[in-house]
């Protein structure tokens, strides 16, 4: 976390102006020029106490009093947060793993940071990223930002069941359905050949499932964790194969948006296996 133009608030001695730069810094690499989203308003303390808790993360009881930090009130506010909290949760430092106590109570104080990856296990979390959701795409720089950032490949398959979610929520009125398809298209567009290779790698996973599919206590093995992946990846394709049944006329028109005939195969065979896993479970009671 070393750096002039990006280091640590407060680098240069001024704890103020350390996470005005850092607001800067993390607005200017989302494209989000001055002021961002329009918005003028301070980034204020909450970074620089994220920080504090970082610092003293070896002392989990001290580190947890400078956890006591309000909501975001500001868009430099949640800037200054996200550009501190993507940071150290990929840090490599034991104590800051993203599956870790303290990684994740930094996440949920930083909403931007759990949009753009996924929210934290607290509850309200999902909510506050989809309100900081709504204010990017209430601004063309924070549409084109949310578009952008949440276009490429999941990392995981809780990202995955996330924005499968974020997706799912945001296809019901036109203005927002033509969002969820600029997300896919610019997916399509920028990450055809990686979605394509994993899309490949689900279709096998679930396609080598058998009649009965594994129950949740067969789920902590390596094919159980695999078939996991899968599924979730499925889950993310699931809004643009329903919007592709639903409002195939809207996808034509769209001549970019092309090149998915995997996915929705790979959904068809999802539907499969949840049919038959519901079956069993239905068949055990």
């Amino acid at each position: 976390m070393s750096g002039a133009a990006d280091g640590p608030p407060g680098a240069d001695g001024d704890p103020a102006a350390g996470v005005e730069r850092l607001a800067a810094v993390t607005a200017a690499r989302l494209r989000l020029s001055a002021p961002p989203l329009g918005d003028g308003g301070p980034a204020g303390l909450g970074a620089l106490l994220l920080a504090t808790a970082v610092a003293l993360r070896h002392t989990p009881e001290v580190a947890g009093m400078a956890l006591d930090v309000s909501a975001p009130d500001s868009v430099a506010d949640l800037l200054a947060r996200h550009g501190l909290v993507r940071r150290v949760r990929s840090c490599g430092d034991p104590a800051l793993t993203p599956d870790g106590r303290l990684s994740d109570e930094l996440l949920r104080h930083s909403p931007l940071t759990g949009l753009m990856g996924a929210p934290a296990t607290a509850p309200g979390a999902e909510t506050a990223a989809e309100q900081v959701l709504d204010r990017l795409l209430g601004h063309p720089e924070g549409r084109t930002s949310a578009t952008t950032a949440l276009a490429p490949p999941p990392a995981d398959a809780r990202t995955a069941r996330w924005r499968a979610r974020l997706l799912e929520r945001r296809r019901y009125t036109t203005g927002e359905r033509r969002w969820v398809q600029d997300v896919y298209e610019t997916a399509l567009l920028h990450h055809g050949p990686e979605l394509r290779r994993r899309t490949a790698h689900a279709v096998a996973v679930l396609a080598s499932v058998g009649p009965v599919p594994p129950g949740p206590d067969e789920r902590d093995t390596e094919e159980g964790r695999a078939l996991d992946e899968a599924e979730a990846f499925a889950e993310w394709w699931r809004p643009l194969a329903v919007l592709t049944h639903r409002h195939g006329e809207e996808l034509r028109s769209r001549p970019l948006l092309k090149g998915y005939d995997d996915a929705l195969e790979l959904c068809r065979i999802h539907r499969g296996v949840r049919a038959r896993a519901e079956l069993t479970r239905l068949a055990a009671r």
